[in-house]
């Protein structure tokens, strides 16, 4: 009898052992998918650079053009998605909540939202058509086809992008399918009011029954530029609609999906590293411009000859442009025209040096009109570390070295620049001509925090230190009696107040 219990526990345990020996191994990183298909080495950096290191379970939604995108094989491809399929779990789905449900209902109800392009400084607001399928939850490749009254090649499973006229929306609508597009984006003939595309006037029974069934909208003109220059200059930038709930305010997304993406596409602003002669680097945030198509990795840079680039620039600098980084100088002229004149001479992106000591770095910004003529965008950085990349540039020129600048995109750093605005604006400066009256308590208490948020970050220190104290000692912090109003002192100090997205240098 208990020669036969020894034998059941050994035969338990063993099978326990072989059960655990015999278990899936589980990927941890993207790098135990890459190393398992044999592929790490090479393929690691392409992968980091598309943002597709997050998890292994990301890995999932790859697909072949995307692989095919960072110069994978066929071969190659077969032992990547064999790796995944062998190491990435299939999760189970979760049931979804009532929330998650009534969200959804919403979201399908929404005819307004922005288009969004991962990696681009730049969005634009849309209206969904009268006809059509409802917005995915996804971003797809963009295809530039003309105006979209016949079928476009290599159009299928992409934000097929067409401009209005030649014939009807049903038309377009019509081609696109055919086309095997998944969304139809027409841009409008003018930056008017948006509305939504309708189907036609006196359609048949027949006729509403077949309508198509492509998601279709409508964007202002002023997108035009930007979304034709991405398929020559990013083919494999990718897209994505976001319907947007409007109150009193304002208008956010109300999925959580949709609100991920927004953080993934983010690069309202980040870090620019520059080496110099010795290998040393100067590493700096920058803030990006609220226009312009996506913000490179990496590029080479060259300096702008005049720096301010107002008008024109020497023949032997504009030669210099084509497909770099190049640094330019605020001042001098609107920031209208110092992009267009290095955008003439084809430059990838511009890196602008503030020309206020210890300012607040701002969003470039243009005007509607002149949206549609440019595309290119700009990098604010500070006038310090502006001048500093300058100078590892020229060291390097002198010895004949092309100087190289990583760009890292990280849009909490927007944040963090968009919050130094907003306190400078509500405690320094004038307002409309008149002194203007500021909560001095609030104001040092937002000093304190944004001066804990911006420690090892000289930048935004320097820039802190125009605002000086105001001594509050007299004042009841408990809001009592007739001390309310105690607090409140005149502002105009050192700083003007500093506004995002001016179109026009002062």
């Amino acid at each position: 009898m208990r020669s036969s219990l020894f034998i059941v526990v050994v035969f338990l345990v063993l099978s326990q052992c072989f059960a655990i020996f015999k278990k899936k191994k589980v990927a941890e990183t993207f790098e135990d998918v890459l190393k398992e298909a044999g592929l790490n080495r090479k393929y690691k950096s392409a992968f980091l650079k598309n943002g597709w290191d997050s998890t292994p379970q990301a890995l999932r939604r790859l697909s072949k053009m995307d692989l095919q995108g960072i110069g994978m094989s066929e071969k190659e491809m077969k032992k990547m998605f064999a790796s995944i399929e062998k190491m990435v779990p299939v999760l189970e789905k979760k049931v979804k909540s009532k929330k998650i449900d009534k969200d959804l209902e919403l979201r399908k109800t929404l005819n307004y939202g922005r288009l969004y392009v991962d990696g681009a400084v730049g969005s634009f607001p849309f209206m969904k058509a009268n006809f059509g399928g409802d917005i995915p939850l996804k971003a797809f490749e963009i295809v530039f086809g003309g105006n979209g009254c016949k079928e476009v090649n290599n159009a299928a499973g992409v934000m097929l992008v067409v401009t209005r006229g030649e014939c009807t929306y049903l038309q377009k609508a019509e081609a696109a399918e055919e086309s095997g597009a998944s969304i139809l984006v027409v841009v409008n003939s003018d930056n008017g009011d948006l509305f939504s595309l309708p189907a036609g006037h006196d359609l048949t029974p027949e006729q509403l029954d077949d309508l198509p069934v492509i998601p279709t909208v409508l964007v202002q003109q002023s997108a035009l530029k930007m979304l034709q220059m991405l398929e020559d200059i990013d083919p494999f930038a990718k897209g994505m609609l976001i319907p947007q709930h409007c109150t009193a305010d304002g208008c956010l997304p109300v999925l959580r999906s949709d609100r991920s993406f927004l953080s993934h596409f983010d690069s309202s602003g980040g870090l620019l590293h520059v080496q110099g002669l010795d290998g040393d680097e100067v590493k700096m945030e920058f803030v990006a411009s609220n226009f312009g198509i996506t913000v490179p990795d990496e590029g080479e840079l060259v300096i702008s000859e005049p720096l301010d680039a107002c008008g024109s620039v020497t023949q032997t600098s504009g030669s210099a442009m084509k497909g770099k980084a190049v640094i330019v100088r605020r001042g001098g002229c609107s920031f209208y025209e110092k992009v267009l004149t290095v955008q003439r001479h084809g430059a990838r992106v511009a890196i602008m040096v503030d020309n206020e000591e210890a300012g607040a770095l701002d969003r470039v910004g243009v005007t509607t009109e002149q949206l549609g003529e440019i595309y290119l965008p700009v990098l604010m950085v500070s006038r310090g570390k502006g001048y500093e990349m300058i100078e590892k540039v020229k060291e390097r020129d002198s010895e004949s070295l092309p100087s190289i600048v990583y760009v890292s995109r990280q849009g909490d750093v927007g944040v963090k620049w968009e919050e130094l605005r907003n306190f400078f604006a509500n405690c320094l400066g004038e307002e409309d001509g008149d002194k203007k009256e500021i909560d001095a308590v609030q104001c040092n208490r937002d000093y304190g925090m944004l001066m804990e948020s911006s420690k090892g970050n000289p930048d935004r220190e320097a820039s802190l230190g125009r605002y000086k104290i105001v001594d509050v000692s007299h004042v009841d912090e408990g809001g009592g009696g007739g001390e309310e109003e105690e607090d409140k002192v005149t502002g105009g100090g050192e700083g003007g107040g500093e506004g995002g997205g001016a179109s026009e240098e002062l």
